[in-house]
């Protein structure tokens, strides 16, 4: 049904962004949200068909009779204004650049922005995740009022023994695209849906993909529009790239960032700037508290290496912070 001359007024009057800005602003909804398109589709009230149509810019030719995508479009920006997410508010707490975060920083900005390929192995308790974690959520932050041309940066779980079929699925839902179809269509699907942008895809977990599911991914590091790649894990994921039968895809890979657990001057910044001043004697019992070993390295004197664990030195602060407000959920 055509818009009245009233509606349109209405509807220019309240300054409903443009095609692009809108369906890249759903999708970047999607993504933070976990959405499907069946979802949003009821949300706002239209045919999945019309959805899918608007979202693949082919709204206008299988709806001549209604003239524009106003009304759609109107109707998508209040759901997105209604149910908009900061992505840093969903990543709390302070990223303090210790350690090799700089280095971590700009493996993600080059892949983001030249298509390339990066590893980062560390060790459980590093903070890895959290790192890379915020390094998207700021990148959307960025990037999300760039009308439909800004980069693009997904995080990505790897589910558990993913097949290549499963991993697209869930790239797709990240992507904030539909999942029907093979392996094959749905990497062409996510490439498609990126073809404006610069992207970037942190894939973390990495150990747990298969030889397959490698593969696949290396199909949209290599294909227009080249979309990077960062791969995090533990368990020594850099040797999931030693494989032969990977060796067109260790080729691609910039460079393998080892991360090293923080060291004692990381962690007395860290205290300093959660705690403020307190007692030296609390600072050491933090940092001593926080030491675990990484039996994937062993010293001259074959006992493995000692490292400060982020995350437990982060936990050992909360309860410090519990325990300094009284609080019985501190032990």
């Amino acid at each position: 049904m055509a818009l009245s001359a009233i509606e349109k007024a209405k509807l220019n009057a309240a300054a409903v962004p443009g095609d692009d800005q809108v369906r890249d602003r759903v999708r970047l909804l999607m993504g933070i949200a976990g959405l499907g398109y069946q979802e949003v589709a009821q949300e706002i009230g239209y045919a999945l068909s019309s959805l899918a149509l608007f979202m693949n810019g082919k709204y206008d030719e299988n709806h001549p009779s209604q003239g524009n995508t106003l009304r759609i479009r109107a109707v998508l920006h209040e759901f997105c204004e209604k149910n908009w997410v900061d992505p840093l508010e969903r990543e709390t707490g302070t990223l303090y650049p210790v350690g090799q975060f700089q280095a971590v920083r700009r493996a993600f900005r080059n892949a983001q922005a030249q298509g390339w390929a990066y590893c980062v192995d560390a060790a459980p308790g590093i903070g890895k995740t959290f790192m890379l974690r915020r390094l998207v959520a700021e990148s959307m932050a960025e990037e999300a009022s760039k009308n439909g041309a800004g980069k693009r940066a997904f995080f990505v779980r790897v589910p558990a023994s993913p097949t290549p079929w499963q991993l697209m699925i869930t790239i797709a839902n990240v992507v904030g695209i539909p999942t029907k179809g093979f392996t094959s269509q749905i990497v062409r699907k996510i490439s498609f849906s990126l073809r404006k942008r610069r992207a970037v895809l942190v894939l973390d977990e990495a150990q747990r993909l298969t030889n397959a599911c490698l593969e696949a991914l290396r199909d949209l590091l290599d294909e227009p529009p080249y979309i990077g790649l960062v791969f995090a894990g533990s368990h020594e994921v850099q040797q999931r790239f030693n494989d032969l039968r990977l060796e067109q895809l260790r080729s691609r890979l910039q460079k393998t960032i080892v991360l090293s657990g923080i060291t004692e001057p990381d962690a007395r910044s860290m205290i300093s700037g959660e705690l403020g001043a307190i007692p030296e004697k609390a600072v050491q019992a933090l940092i001593a508290g926080s030491y675990v070993e990484d039996y994937r390295q062993l010293g001259s004197d074959r006992r493995p290496v000692k490292y400060i664990s982020t995350r437990i030195l982060m936990n050992s602060i909360r309860r410090f912070q519990m325990k300094k407000l009284g609080s019985e959920e501190a032990e």
